[in-house]
């Protein structure tokens, strides 16, 4: 390298040392290597050819990666070079071929590899590797017939390197089991991994958790319920397939006649998404085990899963866990137990059931005695007194345990006879208001309340029929309070509370609360109200959270 040297006496010295720092070749440092690998990837359109690939490894300052000549699909596993044990052992031969090629790709060997190779399953979780360690591993397991089990959990390999796993798939018959978890494959890994799973008759378990799915790839895994006839566990949460991808994947479960546990939770199904697959149970006759935590099946979906269950006589466990189940949505949801006899395990924890939710099962349980449960978990949900006592005598007679929270004692409950601090009671304030931001809260629609109470289909419901709906949603209101809200919304004066007088209600609710003004630094009606009720919920233990 030539240092510019100054020509006159007029040259600065400060002129001098920037044309010098200028003629300097940048340095080849790991940050800049990695960074321009990364936009290298992210402008590429395709996936780069396996045997193309040359992947800085970011434990070593630097290394000087030269052309790999070898064809690594046709590598010679029958080599003896540098053999010192018998290669007629097959654990032995997998583990000298993964040594040599470390060496060929000039890579420091893995330990939990290595000695992966000669067991049953490798472990490999969080080590961040890289395409040619993932490369010198599959390289390694196409002839070695003792790993059963390949776990790769939180290792960053994203759309190549599950393309490099994918190409071990059709040639590794002894593997069963394939967990992916963490690994941020996308839509392409999705897409590259299903179709190599669409024709293998070997693999069971398939575990991709936690790798940005999301409604656009439910297709590949459609095609894969569809058309797979050896998956029997598929653990998909933690994506976000949402409630297109939920259709989607419904769709291919009808049509799947071979898995029995589908792990969906996580997945922001909701809506029309929790609904298709609630009604997928009418057709599907194998899933035994379906877990959909976290995923606001609320009450639409409980209404899918209630008739859908009455018909289904195959699964044995129901994961519900958050789902925003309340005692309208249990309700829906109870009524599959009229005719299932095989639910055995129903998991509700952290949903919004009241204390009263708890008898609303006891009863169903008493009322069936050819149900099949064996556990009903409410998680730390609230109960009466009386559910302990209950309990334990179902438990003595037929055996089903239940798991709940704290109990609540006598002289607990929302009644008028409860002393409330002045700054949380309700009873100073509009019933119709307490009514509307209770709704809200809770994640009521006016439609399904009220129809819930009409029975008939009237679109008409009694003063009784009333109160008993406002009780069954556990409003926080006392009898005078109901007597006054039902006097404000019978404009007719017939006794009774039309659908039509309830939808005025809550139009000039909206009405009346966008005109008024609001004063900055006062808190509105509306903030008022919502702050004691979930004040009031809080320390009853029927919200968890707003």
């Amino acid at each position: 390298m030539s240092v510019p040297r100054a020509t006159s006496a007029g040259v600065s010295s400060e002129k001098l040392a920037t044309e010098y720092r200028l003629s300097i070749t940048p340095r080849r440092t790991t940050g800049n290597l990695i960074e321009r690998k990364k936009k290298e990837e992210e402008q590429s359109e395709t996936v780069v050819d396996l045997d193309e690939i040359r992947e800085f490894r970011p434990r070593y300052k630097w290394i000087n990666t030269e052309d790999l000549d070898r064809e690594f699909n046709h590598y010679n596993f029958d080599s003896d070079e540098d053999d010192t044990e018998d290669n007629s052992n097959t654990s032995n031969l997998s583990q000298q071929s993964y040594l040599a090629v470390c060496r060929e790709l000039k890579l420091t060997p893995i330990k939990h590899i290595y000695t992966g190779l000669a067991t049953k399953q490798i472990v490999l979780k969080n080590q961040r590797l890289t395409l040619k360690d993932t490369r010198a591993c599959t390289i390694s397991l196409v002839k070695n017939v003792n790993v059963e089990s390949l776990c790769l959990d939180a290792n960053e390999l994203g759309c190549r390197g599950a393309a490099i796993i994918a190409s071990l798939i059709p040639q590794k018959l002894e593997l069963i089991e394939l967990k992916l978890t963490n690994n941020v494959l996308g839509s392409r890994g999705a897409q590259t991994l299903c179709e190599e799973l669409v024709n293998n008759t070997i693999i069971r378990t398939v575990d991709l958790s936690g790798n940005d799915f999301t409604e656009d790839d439910a297709v590949y895994f459609k095609e894969l319920l569809e058309e797979n006839n050896s998956i029997s566990d598929m653990n998909l949460s933690h994506n976000n397939f949402q409630e297109i991808g939920g259709k989607i994947i419904a769709e291919g479960l009808v049509k799947n006649d071979f898995l029995k546990v589908l792990d969906l939770s996580w997945n922001h199904l909701r809506m029309a998404g929790a609904i298709a697959l609630g009604a997928a149970f009418k057709e599907n006759s194998t899933l035994e085990v379906f877990r959909v935590g976290w995923n606001g099946f609320h009450l639409r979906g409980c209404i899918a899963l209630g008739q859908s269950l009455s018909e289904n006589n195959t699964l044995i466990e129901l994961d519900l866990t958050c789902n925003r189940i309340t005692d309208l949505c249990l309700g829906q949801l109870l009524k599959a137990f009229h005719t299932n006899n095989t639910l055995k395990i129903l998991k509700l924890p952290l949903n919004q059931i009241s204390p009263r939710g708890g008898e609303i099962i006891i009863k169903m349980v008493e009322k069936h005695t050819s149900l099949a449960l064996e556990l009903v978990d409410l998680g730390t949900q609230s109960v009466l007194e009386s559910f302990p006592v209950q309990a334990t005598e179902l438990k003595e007679k037929r055996g089903i345990k239940f798991i709940h929270g704290p109990i609540l004692r006598k002289g607990i409950s929302f009644d008028s006879q409860v002393q409330e601090e002045k700054s949380d009671s309700l009873d100073t304030e509009d019933p119709f208001l307490v009514l509307m931001v209770y709704m809200r809260l809770q994640n009521l629609r006016l439609l399904e309340l009220f129809s819930n109470m009409d029975r008939d289909a009237s679109k008409s419901v009694s003063r009784t029929e009333f109160k008993q709906g406002m009780v069954k949603v556990n409003i926080p209101l006392s009898d005078w309070q109901l007597d006054k809200l039902i006097s404000k919304l019978d404009n007719d004066r017939d006794g009774d509370v039309d659908f039509s007088e309830l939808v005025q209600g809550q139009r000039d609710y909206k009405t009346e609360t966008y005109e008024k003004g609001v004063v900055e630094g006062e808190e509105t009606d509306v903030q008022r109200v919502s702050r004691k009720i979930e004040a009031l919920m809080k320390k009853r233990f029927l919200m968890r959270k707003f």
